[in-house]
């Protein structure tokens, strides 16, 4: 037994296998790894860049003069409108241009007259004056009986005990006839005057070309949903003129 063989550790080294020689020797290319160099651009990472942040969700705008009118609420307001809710407001329905030429027919009929009467003495321009101003007065009433019955031709309902509506103020004016089933729709600015008594409040707008009105009845309405029908009105309308 050679002097290697007996310094060699029983445990850690079995006999038959020998010690590694590592100096002078020749390493393979699988056994050869560089050691990673770092390059100047690649910078140490934080670990708490690791960590989930936390995502602040984006805040809600604030609601505004822009928002839509679909987001409003809307106010739906019942009625029931009957032929002399009709006769309360049948002076109504005389076009404004039509009252002007009466007037100043009569106007000018009542001064011939008295130009007559005062410095030519004619009597017979006193007799003249009566018939003239007779006839339109006649006139004036026979254009509101007119406007009734052209209203009871087309509403033949009202002839009976009238008929139940729903009106809706939302994005527009929306009339619904709860007797016949048949829905009207107005936007505010075609409406262009309005008038208002005791049982009803009038509008009058022109639509596609032809004049048209919408009757609110006050009915069943409350103190604060009138206040409330006619600021909406007013408000989103623009200018309104006041109907004579």
């Amino acid at each position: 037994m050679t002097m290697s063989e007996l310094n060699r550790d029983p445990i850690t080294e079995p006999e038959g296998t020998a010690a590694p020689e590592t100096e002078g020797a020749v390493l393979s290319p699988a056994d050869a790894q560089p050691e990673r160099v770092s390059s100047p651009e690649e910078e140490p990472r934080n670990a708490s860049e690791d960590l989930p942040q936390e995502v602040t969700p984006p805040a809600e705008p604030a609601p505004g003069p822009s928002a839509s009118a679909a987001t409003r609420h809307a106010l739906s307001v019942p009625g029931t409108i009957t032929k002399s809710v009709y006769e309360s407001i049948k002076k109504y329905l005389i076009p404004p241009f039509v009252k002007v030429l009466w007037i100043c027919v009569l106007a000018a009929e009542v001064l011939t007259s008295l130009y007559g009467i005062i410095f030519e003495g004619s009597y017979g321009s006193l007799v003249l004056m009566l018939l003239l101003g007779g006839l339109l007065v006649f006139f004036y009433f026979h254009m509101q009986t007119s406007s009734i019955k052209n209203v009871l031709r087309n509403h033949p309902e009202l002839k009976n005990h009238g008929y139940k509506v729903v009106i809706t103020f939302g994005s527009g004016i929306r009339l619904m006839n709860l007797t016949t089933g048949v829905e009207r729709n107005l936007a505010y600015k075609e409406i262009y005057s309005i008038a208002e008594t005791d049982k009803t409040i009038l509008c009058f707008a022109k639509k596609d070309g032809k004049h048209r009105h919408l009757l609110i009845p006050k009915d069943e309405m409350t103190e604060e949903q009138r206040d409330a029908v006619m600021e909406i009105l007013h408000s989103r309308c623009g200018k309104l003129k006041k109907r004579w």
